[in-house]
């Protein structure tokens, strides 16, 4: 089941970074779309810059990436939605974030795992980036294949390091 959230906040954007100086409401997460007064359409949280500095907390007060850049806001309201995931009873394959979400009914294509809030893989609560409410329903991970231009050029044992490269032999 999905559910909406939302989160309100007083912050600033310089370039690609958003800073967060008050919480008026909720915890920002990865994957959550923010508005506001100068914040361009479509700008979502990527993830809270680290190491923390003082005074800043995880999902309150901080620096958070953002996926559009060369902003600039002075001081304002930022409201942000996210979608909440909350996965129980029987649980078949590892919920994870990056993961895409495959059902039918109405879960939206593409919807997939941005964070954990509760979650170790199986149930608990995830953070999606779509926050259309979804009733009860089978819900399922989709394999999600990594294809890169790397091969691996020597072989090791675990644990070993092996030489690859981007220009396979042939």
């Amino acid at each position: 089941m999905t559910r909406a959230s939302t989160f309100s906040v007083t912050g600033s954007i310089n370039n690609a970074t958003l800073t967060v100086t008050a919480v008026g409401s909720g915890t920002i997460v990865a994957g959550a779309t923010i508005s506001g007064t100068g914040i361009a359409t479509g700008t979502q949280i990527q993830n809270q810059l680290l190491p923390l500095q003082s005074g800043e907390a995880l999902g309150g007060i901080g620096r958070y990436g953002v996926s559009i850049g060369d902003q600039s806001t002075a001081s304002v309201t930022v409201s942000g939605t996210y979608g909440t995931l909350t996965v129980g009873g029987t649980v078949a394959g590892n919920f994870g974030i990056g993961n895409v979400l495959a059902a039918t009914g109405s879960v939206v294509a593409g919807t997939h795992i941005t964070q954990n809030l509760t979650g170790t893989g199986g149930a608990g609560t995830y953070v999606v980036d779509n926050n259309t409410v979804v009733s009860s329903q089978a819900i399922n991970v989709a394999a999600v294949n990594v294809e890169t231009k790397w091969v691996a050029m020597s072989t090791a044992q675990a644990g070993e390091l092996i030489k690859i490269s981007d220009h396979p032999l042939g």
